[in-house]
């Protein structure tokens, strides 16, 4: 996919400038834009440090992986295979580090050529 859009929610005791899910537009790999989902209104692109493309999700869940999270559980579209949810918290130890996501309706606005 060369350009794709996904709705995204992350629950984690971290920052995100929007409470609820954003709308993310990906283009040739870097973030193009982030909306609110539920007014439209635009986030900031000084405030995207958190939010991740779909490449870059899997890339977290490999370093889950490598990591050997203490808890690690995710969730695959059955046809094209990116992650719709993942549950990853790194240590038993620590009780804030866990982060949750949901991606939802991702549409392919252009394919690579």
């Amino acid at each position: 996919m060369r350009a794709y859009r996904y709705n995204y929610f992350a629950a984690c005791e971290c920052y995100y400038p929007v409470p609820g899910p954003v709308e993310i537009t990906v283009e040739d790999g870097r973030i193009t834009s982030v909306a609110a989902v539920m007014t439209a209104e635009p986030v900031p692109e000084g405030h995207w440090g958190g939010y991740r493309t779909v490449e870059e999700m899997f890339a977290f869940i490999e370093t889950a992986l490598d990591r050997r999270a203490y808890r690690f559980e995710a969730a695959y579209h059955p046809k094209l295979g990116y992650p719709t949810k993942f549950n990853v918290d790194f240590t038993e130890q620590y009780p804030d580090d866990e982060e949750f996501v949901d991606l939802t309706d991702l549409t392919v606005i252009a394919r690579e050529e």
